[in-house]
């Protein structure tokens, strides 16, 4: 994967995408055993406002709900073009048009594909 601060730079995407995740299914992702995750989480958490969980059997860590990685927004536009390029899409790249809608489309702008 490459140095530490690359790998942390990929944990964070992760977490804002998902916006939460165990400390076990982080570690196993990446490749890294669960104390150099917590550590990486540690590190992490100076910079970025994540929060611990602790479970029963397991441990995780979320984001704040407030807080987005990037707040890079299409526009309107560029939402139509998406959801227009979905309908003629197989389902493998609807999936990916959606997800980028999701992630970068504006809420209230996004409709559902068409099947």
């Amino acid at each position: 994967m490459g140095s530490a601060s690359e790998r942390r730079e990929k944990i964070i995407e992760a977490l804002c995408m998902r916006r939460m995740d165990t400390i076990d299914n982080l570690a196993s992702e990446f490749g890294v055993s669960r104390r150099t995750l917590r550590y990486d989480i540690e590190i992490l958490s100076s910079s970025y406002p994540l929060v611990p969980m602790r479970g029963r059997y397991s441990s995780g860590v979320k984001v704040e709900d407030w807080y987005r990685l990037r707040r890079i927004r299409l526009t309107g536009e560029q939402t139509e073009v998406l959801q227009q390029l979905m309908q003629n899409a197989d389902s493998h790249q609807r999936k990916i048009l959606l997800q980028m809608l999701k992630s970068y489309g504006r809420l209230g702008e996004i409709s559902p594909p068409n099947e």
